[in-house]
Formats: structure tokens, C-alpha cells, sequence
């Protein structure tokens, strides 16, 4: 369950923050460029599907990220997480290499840099709490 927290809590939290931010930004100023948009986008839609996955995978069908421990109940999820970690890892680490050579480039509007630093930072944190969940044998 602390896994769970670990995970769930602070993923959703810079999801709501990127999402009322990219929000306020379109509706009230209609000045963002859309390339800060489409990478701050990808950003959440990868972290929703490997946290979809994660939550599929151990909370509801008690696996582990181990296989022994996974059990013979289990094994369809943990063979699920073994199959879909190393694209959910380069998928992430590749839309935060791009948020961080985009947040290099100009424009530098405070706009496109707010919506580039949580774009950065949710796929930083996206990363950080997939690693240790690494399957194993």
C-alpha cells in the first residue's frame, strides 16, 4: 500500500497541476505555442497509461514486481508489467529528454516555460517512481 502512495499520489497531483495551468493558459490567454502543449500533453497521457498499468497490475491483481513472489495466481500481471516496463520507461525518459531540449529553445515566455518545467518535472517524477518497480526474475 505504501506503493501505492508512493506512486498514485504524486502523479496525480503534477497531473492536476500541469492540467490547470495548460487550462488557465489556453482559456484565458490563448498565447501558449503548441509544441509546449503537445509535450506537456504526451507527458501526461504516458504517466496515465503506466499509471493505469500499475495500479492494474499490483493493487488489483496482487502481484509483485518480482516473479517468484508474484505467484501462479498473479503471473498473467507480472508477465503484463515484465512486457510493458521497458516501453513505458523509454517512452517517458524520451518525451523528458525532448521537454528538456524544448525548454532550452526559445520562446521564453513565463507561459511556455511554466507549461515546460511540469512537463519536465511530471516525467522526472514518472521516471523516478517506475525504476525501482524494475520486474525481475
Amino acid at each position: 500500500m505504501d506503493i501505492l502512495f508512493r506512486y498514485f499520489l504524486p502523479q496525480v497531483i503534477w497531473a492536476l497541476c500541469f492540467a490547470i495551468i495548460a487550462l488557465f493558459i489556453i482559456c484565458v490567454r490563448r498565447r501558449l505555442h503548441v509544441a509546449s502543449l503537445l509535450i506537456g500533453g504526451s507527458v501526461c497521457v504516458i504517466t496515465a497509461i503506466s499509471l493505469t498499468l500499475f495500479v492494474i497490475v499490483f493493487p488489483v491483481g496482487h502481484s509483485s514486481n518480482v516473479a517468484q513472489l508474484a505467484g501462479s495466481d498473479s503471473m498473467d500481471y507480472w508477465r503484463l508489467w515484465f512486457t510493458t516496463f521497458p516501453l513505458m520507461i523509454l517512452s517517458l525518459l524520451a518525451v523528458g529528454t525532448v521537454a528538456l531540449i524544448s525548454s532550452a529553445c526559445p520562446p521564453y515566455r513565463w507561459r511556455d516555460s511554466v507549461c515546460r518545467i511540469l512537463s519536465l518535472s511530471l516525467a522526472a517524477q514518472g521516471v523516478y517512481s517506475l525504476a525501482p518497480l524494475f520486474p525481475d526474475a
